[in-house]
C-alpha cells in the first residue's frame, strides 16, 4: 500500500517544482524586459539629442528636427529590430516624435506650433511583442516595454571662434546704434572720404589687395561645407574673440574686382532668410549670369568706441575682436570713382547662425550651441 506521505512529498515536489519553474520563468522575463527597456531608453535619448541639435527658431529647424528624431531611431535597435517611430506631423502631444517647450522652472513640457519657441524635443518607443514565459502560464504570450526621453537645445550665446570669416569688418557701434530690419539692407561705404560703416579686415597681416584675394579663396571651402550641410568641420581662415584685427579701406579697385569676379563661385540667395533679391545695382560689376549667388558668413565685430561711426573713422587702426555678425555680399561695384565704388551686404541679427566655437563674443546672431541636455 501506498504511503499518504509519500503521495504528500511527491505532490509538494511537484508544486515546489511547478513554483520553482515560474519563478525562474518570472525572473528571465523581467530580465529581458529591463534590457528591452534600456535598449528603448538609449535609442530614444540619442534620437531626441540629435533633433534638438536642429532646432534654430525655424520652421526649417522644425522639420529637420523631426526627421533627425526618425532618422536616428531607426539607427538604434531593441531585442535586435530598428525602433520605429512616426513622424507625427500634427505634433499631438501623444505622438511619438513631439516638438515642443521645455519650462526649466516647472518642468513641464508641452507641444508647441511656434516654432520660435519650440526648445525641446520628445521621443517615444515601445514594443508590445516582446515574446515570454512567465506569461503563458497564464494565457499571455506577449509583455510590451516602453521609453520617453526629452532632450532641450543648449543656451546660444555669442561666438567667440568662427572657422572662416568674409573679408570685411564692422564696428560694433554700427551693430549697436541700428535695429535688425535697418541692418538687413545697409550701404557699406568703402570710400576713404567721409564716415565708412564697413572696412577690410584681417588677422596677422595688412589688409593688401593680395590679403583680399587670398582670403576669398580661403573662406570658400567653409562657406560651401556650411551650406550644404549646415555644418563646418574645417578651418579655413579661423579667426576668435580678443584677436586683433588690421583695417583699411584702401585697395578698393583691385580688391572688388576680384571680389566681383568670385561671386559665381558662391552660394545661392536664400529668400526665405532674406526675401527677394534685391535688382542689380546700376553699376555693379558682379557678372550678370552670376548675380544670385552670393559670399555667405561671419564677419569680425571690433571694439573701436563711437567714433567708428562717425567722419571720424580712421580705419587705419588695429583693434580687438569683440564678436561676429553674419553677413551676405551680394553685389559689388568695382570701377568709377572712390564714392562709386562699393560693395552691398545684408547683415541678419534675426536668424541664428550656429557657425561657432565656445563661448566669448558679442551676440549678434553667430552663435556658439552649448550640447542639448536630456531632462526626462
Amino acid at each position: 500500500m501506498r504511503s499518504p506521505r509519500g503521495g504528500a512529498a511527491a505532490l509538494m515536489v511537484a508544486l515546489s517544482a511547478s513554483t520553482l519553474g515560474a519563478s525562474l520563468a518570472l525572473v528571465v522575463d523581467l530580465g529581458v524586459a529591463r534590457m528591452i527597456r534600456e535598449q528603448l531608453q538609449a535609442g530614444t535619448d540619442a534620437a531626441a539629442l540629435s533633433a534638438a541639435r536642429r532646432l534654430d527658431g525655424s520652421t526649417a529647424g522644425v522639420s529637420l528636427a523631426r526627421a533627425t528624431a526618425i532618422e536616428v531611431a531607426g539607427t538604434n535597435t531593441a531585442l535586435g529590430e530598428a525602433l520605429a517611430v512616426s513622424a507625427n506631423p500634427a505634433n499631438a502631444a501623444d505622438g511619438d516624435v513631439v516638438l515642443g517647450s521645455w519650462d526649466a522652472t516647472t518642468g513641464q513640457f508641452q507641444p508647441e506650433t511656434d516654432a520660435r519657441l519650440t526648445n525641446a524635443v520628445l521621443v517615444r518607443a515601445r514594443r508590445d511583442d516582446i515574446v515570454t514565459w512567465f506569461a503563458m502560464l497564464f494565457d499571455r504570450d506577449r509583455m510590451g516595454a516602453a521609453a520617453v526621453s526629452i532632450a532641450v537645445e543648449g543656451p546660444r550665446v555669442g561666438a567667440g571662434r568662427v572657422p572662416y570669416y568674409l573679408p570685411f569688418s564692422l564696428p560694433l557701434c554700427q551693430v549697436e546704434s541700428h535695429s535688425a530690419e535697418q541692418l538687413m539692407d545697409m550701404t557699406f561705404v568703402l570710400s576713404p572720404a567721409g564716415a565708412d560703416v564697413v572696412g577690410y579686415g584681417a588677422v596677422g597681416t595688412n589688409p593688401s589687395a593680395a590679403w583680399a584675394r587670398r582670403q576669398i579663396d580661403a573662406m570658400l571651402p567653409c562657406m560651401h561645407e556650411w551650406s550644404s550641410t549646415g555644418t563646418i568641420t574645417q578651418e579655413c581662415s579661423q579667426i576668435e574673440s580678443g584677436d586683433t584685427v588690421n583695417l583699411g579701406n584702401g585697395e578698393q579697385a583691385s580688391s572688388l574686382s576680384y571680389l566681383s569676379s568670385s561671386m559665381s563661385k558662391g552660394i545661392p540667395w536664400n529668400t526665405s532668410y532674406w526675401g527677394a533679391l534685391p535688382p542689380q545695382h546700376t553699376k555693379s560689376t558682379v557678372p550678370k549670369n552670376a548675380y544670385g549667388r552670393v559670399l555667405e558668413g561671419p564677419i569680425p565685430i571690433f571694439s573701436g568706441g563711437t567714433g567708428y561711426c562717425t567722419a571720424a573713422a580712421r580705419w587705419n587702426e588695429t583693434l580687438p575682436v569683440a564678436g561676429f555678425v553674419w553677413g551676405v555680399i551680394y553685389d559689388v561695384a568695382a570701377t568709377g570713382s572712390a564714392a562709386q565704388r562699393n560693395v552691398w551686404i545684408r547683415l541678419d541679427v534675426s536668424h541664428v547662425y550656429d557657425v561657432g566655437e565656445w563661448s566669448g563674443g558679442v551676440d549678434a546672431g553667430v552663435t556658439w550651441l552649448a550640447p542639448p541636455v536630456l531632462v526626462w
